[in-house]
């Protein structure tokens, strides 16, 4: 289900008003506004400017996703993944040895997991 407070929070995140967002993407503020706080959800294709506009997912907005934001010198950078993944990754990080070797060669933790985790 569409996520108005992600959208809210994407578009803060980005220094933009309402009014703002809203002209980007060819809606009134009033729009904007019902989109965040869930009165009503944006059609297909205000829902997919929103995502272009935004430099979101899809999913994220749909709530599928989960963000991270990571701050460098440079830039912000966005890492998204899928509420699975982050669930696998929480899994992998109760067995140090697993979780080790993902974080040092994601190739290595394919091979070992293909030799020891076979159903």
């Amino acid at each position: 289900m569409f996520d108005g407070k992600r959208l809210k929070e994407l578009r803060k995140r980005k220094g933009l008003t309402q009014d703002d967002l809203g002209a980007l993407v060819n809606v009134t503020k009033v729009s904007i506004s019902c989109y965040e706080s869930g009165i009503r959800i944006p059609n297909m294709e205000t829902f997919l400017e929103l995502v272009d506009v935004l430099g979101t997912t899809p999913n994220y907005l749909l709530g599928f996703d989960m963000c991270a934001y990571i701050k460098d010198i440079d830039s912000n950078y966005m890492l998204s993944c899928s509420l699975n993944d982050y669930k696998i990754l929480k899994e992998l990080k109760k067995n140090p040895k697993v979780y080790n070797m993902f974080r040092d060669s994601a190739e290595a933790t394919i091979e070992y997991l293909e030799e020891n985790y076979k159903n």
